[in-house]
């Protein structure tokens, strides 16, 4: 009801499908898209192949109280990213500087940190050079090289910060549903394209 569904929500499928006997649970590909574009929701026209839609990632899945569905029958895809990502901005104070944070900052090493480089700069650039506009961007700002300077430049550190933390959840999230496929007794577990 005017939310869409998240890993949270598909841990809860694959459990039911694994009980009504299921062997595999196929999703749509879930990779990453430009958040400052919500109305851009296909999940073919990623930002990313090699990271997850944050807009997957759910609070609940570190112990934040879940929310209660409502709203209305059909998705307004902007209006329900503004509010996953609200829901995300005010957990991610909470775990900042969290030990399981750090060690999946540093496991995913240069390249996580370039795309939540990436995308805390298309937020921050997007109302001058529209959604997704990298190639619009001043040259330093489309070189990876450049990214610790700009970043401190723009003053974009605590973005950055949010973004590897969004896409932690993400991650999270996505191992919970795969665990609960497994347990749900669903041998092939999930699959995506």
């Amino acid at each position: 009801h005017g939310q869409f569904g998240d890993f949270t929500a598909l841990a809860a499928f694959v459990r039911a499908a694994g009980g009504a006997g299921a062997d595999a649970v196929a999703s749509s590909p879930t990779n990453a898209l430009v958040p400052s574009a919500p109305e851009r929701c296909s999940p073919y026209s990623p930002s990313s192949r090699d990271h997850l839609n944050i807009l997957y990632g759910d609070p609940a899945a570190l112990g934040v109280a879940p929310l209660a569905p409502e709203g209305p029958e059909l998705i307004d895809w902007p209006q329900a990213a503004d509010a996953k990502l609200a829901r995300l901005n005010a957990a991610y104070p909470a775990f900042a500087g969290d030990r399981r944070l750090d060690a999946f900052v540093a496991a995913g090493g240069p390249e996580l940190r370039a795309h939540a480089v990436f995308e805390a700069l298309d937020e921050r650039l997007a109302p001058r050079f529209g959604p997704g506009g990298w190639r619009r961007w001043p040259a330093a700002y489309q070189d990876i090289a450049h990214a610790d300077r700009i970043v401190g430049h723009l003053a974009l550190g605590d973005r950055v910060g949010f973004f590897l933390f969004a896409q932690w959840l993400a991650d999270l999230g996505l191992e919970q549903a795969q665990a609960a496929a497994r347990t749900a007794g669903i041998g092939v577990g999930l699959v995506s394209d």
